[in-house]
């Protein structure tokens, strides 16, 4: 045999571990650039490097909050739980939070290969459709962003079930069925978007698995091998797990579940129609994708006429080629189903559409298109000559394009800024960008983008709430007012508008409608920590001791961390004479922040109530190490020094007081009787003289001074 028919006799051989080989370099070498990538400031805050449930890695007390928490308005602990692995072992480098979401993708292709090899028995229609399920730019958003984890994630144990249903089907036994539900439950607490897997797998039950089974009988009524009343009860647990995923789906969203007001249910059915089309012209033709379609206000009757024209067609189409051709219809009501969830019936955010909804219901398009082209060039000459051909074209343009795609989500700024070209009216694209550049101190560039946002769409609450941030910073506290009162107005339970719009008015002296907004930001939201300690600054600030203490307290319970509650518990205890509780509070905010001057300066002065001198010299001390020109630190140090008549320390620290400082009075005093009692009589006269010089009438510089000037 020559090396040529060993090679494809090996290579026959093994087809699928070579498939899998190739889908394993082909994906990775698209993606692996992402281990370079930042994350993104649009939701990778509030998933990953801005919540401490998270950042904190896997703990108790985080798979609890994983479990019970509607953040980010939704509802997927497993999801949760997977970040927190990723920071519990990688901290937080973004290059491995991506890396972690390409393992999944790279998974789920390999796995979606695998399932439809064995349940249709199609090698190469197998391979395509996972091959174009790894390199489709559709998908980039949902590996390339970190906080779409849920998607790759979820995914995973969607071809799991399918396996696992596979599996069942061969053999009807419960243990098999138990994994199926093992599985699904899986899925829905990595992502609500598998509520319409149960009817993906009735689907499977007619084409590939052939569990639904016609004959013709004469002279009777047609027969089923298994009757669709059977196939439907044996999935009740499926869809019993699916409505429950739902309510909680809804309630975790119910504040961001756009009403009749915002978009009416016509405007929702033609938005549909036409995403539905959309998103087959973007499987086919993926250009100007963006993380954000922005959702329009009218849309051209001509447009929704043309959409539901497009896919009745399709639809009659399949119906009719259902007995001969099932996988047309199969692949095409998996892609009409698996969209229902995100296609805007119930519309969530003000997004038309997005990239992202596409991960799962692609499959059912590319599962229709790779059986029927296989169909189609059945007895063509030089068949296989042409599809290898066609195939490698495809694949290496979806790379180029995909290579593309992903480099685009590198950061922020660039992701921002592509969406912007690629789209038009954009506003929350601009919004967005101006909270990046404003993260960056480029307070100007954001304000421009701000008002962008506004110039598109004046109703949107949370660029008026931004661009009074970006005014407040700027020190225009009038017109940092007006926003985030228009933020109120459209949003009247938007709680950071409240907290803020308290700060403004603390900054104004105005404390009664201060309190109000931050009384207010807490019934809408009794967990926010900010508002908590705003209102607690607040009370100290007018006297209210109690209620000071009280608020920082419910603070540091939220977040146990927040080192300026700890301190301004302590300040409120020392006003109220409870040393003790001043010092302890005091030690828990240096043990989280030792690196704080301010902080031990304030310990060391309530150690000195304590007539613990000796430990208060230390924090000074420890103050001085952290910043060796801070005047008060060596002003005390000397009085304290002085106190234990270590007279040379004393000077010394005066003196250096004085360097810093050298119109500071009292150390002039002090410093002054530290040489008198070293027997410096003239040393002591100048220090007095100069203390009256910065500070003229000053009545123990006087006194001093007559007296040591008799004494002469």
């Amino acid at each position: 045999m020559s090396r040529n028919s060993k090679m494809h006799s090996f290579f026959y051989n093994h087809r699928e571990v070579v498939i899998i080989l190739l889908l394993l370099i082909m994906t990775f070498s698209v993606y692996f650039q992402v281990h370079q990538f930042e994350f993104v400031g649009f939701d990778d805050n509030e998933y990953v490097y801005e919540n401490p449930n998270v950042t904190t890695g896997v703990t108790f007390e985080n798979i609890i909050w994983a479990f019970t928490a509607f953040h980010s308005n939704n509802w997927h602990p497993l999801t949760w739980i997977s970040h927190m692995t990723d920071c519990q072992i990688f901290g937080l480098q973004p290059g491995w939070h991506h890396l972690i979401n390409l393992f999944f993708h790279i998974a789920n292709a390999i796995l979606l290969f695998l399932v439809f090899r064995k349940m249709t028995g199609g090698l190469w229609q197998s391979a395509f459709v996972a091959a174009v399920f790894a390199i489709h730019p559709l998908h980039v958003e949902s590996v390339a962003w970190v906080s779409e984890r849920k998607d790759v994630l979820s995914t995973f144990f969607w071809i799991l079930t399918m396996w696992s249903y596979y599996w069942y089907a061969n053999r009807l036994v419960f243990k098999r069925y138990i994994l199926i539900l093992l599985f699904f439950t899986m899925g829905l607490l990595s992502k609500p978007m598998l509520v319409t897997l149960p009817f993906v797998l009735l689907l499977l039950d007619y084409w590939p698995l052939k569990r639904i089974q016609f004959q013709q009988i004469e002279c009777g009524p047609r027969q089923h091998l298994f009757s669709i009343k059977f196939l439907i009860l044996e999935k009740i647990p499926l869809f019993f797990l699916s409505a429950i995923s739902c309510f909680l789906t809804f309630s975790a969203q119910g504040g961001v579940v756009k009403s009749f007001e915002t978009f009416s249910m016509t405007s929702r059915i033609a938005n549909a129609f036409i995403s539905y089309v959309s998103y087959i012209g973007k499987m086919i033709y993926p250009a100007k994708l963006a993380f954000l379609y922005p959702h329009p206000e009218m849309l051209p009757w001509w447009k929704v006429l043309g959409a539901c024209l497009i896919l009745f067609i399709i639809t009659f189409l399949a119906i009719r080629m259902a007995s001969r051709h099932p996988y047309f219809i199969v692949g095409w009501l998996w892609f009409l189903g698996t969209l229902v969830p995100v296609v805007g019936f119930v519309q969530v955010g003000m997004q038309s559409m997005a990239d992202r909804y596409t991960y799962i219901p692609m499959i059912g398009l590319l599962t229709g298109f790779s059986w029927g082209i296989s169909e189609l060039v059945e007895g063509w000459k030089n068949k296989k000559a042409l599809l290898v051909a066609s195939t490698t074209i495809l694949f290496s343009l979806l790379i180029a394009v995909t290579w593309k795609q992903v480099g685009y989500w590198k950061n922020s700024k660039e992701m921002l800024e592509h969406t912007l070209r690629v789209t038009s009216n954009n506003y929350i694209a601009h919004d967005t960008l101006g909270v990046e550049l404003f993260r960056q101190g480029k307070t100007e560039k954001a304000i421009h983008h701000y008002l962008k946002a506004i110039q598109i769409y004046p109703k949107n609450y949370y660029t008026h709430f931004n661009l009074g941030a970006a005014r407040y910073q700027q020190g225009k506290t009038e017109d940092a007012i007006q926003h985030y009162l228009k933020a109120i107005q459209f949003e009247p339970n938007y709680a950071m508008a409240h907290c803020n719009l308290g700060s403004a008015f603390y900054q104004k002296n105005e404390y009664e409608k201060a309190t109000d907004h931050y009384l207010t930001a807490l019934k809408v939201k009794p967990d926010y920590v900010d508002a908590h300690f705003n209102l607690g600054v607040l009370y100290y600030t007018t006297g209210k001791m109690d209620e000071a203490i009280s608020c920082f307290l419910k603070a540091v319970k939220l977040k146990p961390d927040l080192v300026n509650a700890y301190y301004y518990l302590g300040l409120a205890f020392d006003k109220k004479g409870s040393i003790n509780k001043a010092v302890q509070n005091f030690n828990t905010a240096l043990n989280l922040k030792p690196d704080s001057v301010e902080l031990h300066l304030a310990l060391a002065s309530e150690l000195i109530k304590q007539e613990r001198v000796e430990d208060a010299i230390t924090h000074y001390s420890e103050a001085l190490n952290l910043d060796p020109k801070n005047v008060n630190a060596h002003y005390n140090l000397g009085v304290y020094l002085q106190s234990l008549e270590r007279f040379d320390k004393a000077i010394e620290h005066y003196v250096k007081a004085l360097k810093i400082k050298p119109d500071f009075a009292e150390a002039l005093l002090n410093l002054g009787n530290v040489l008198y009692s070293k027997g410096n009589i003239d040393g002591s006269i100048s220090c007095y003289k100069k203390a009256l010089q910065v500070q003229p009438g000053y009545i123990d510089a006087q006194k001093n001074l007559e007296l040591v000037l008799k004494m002469k």
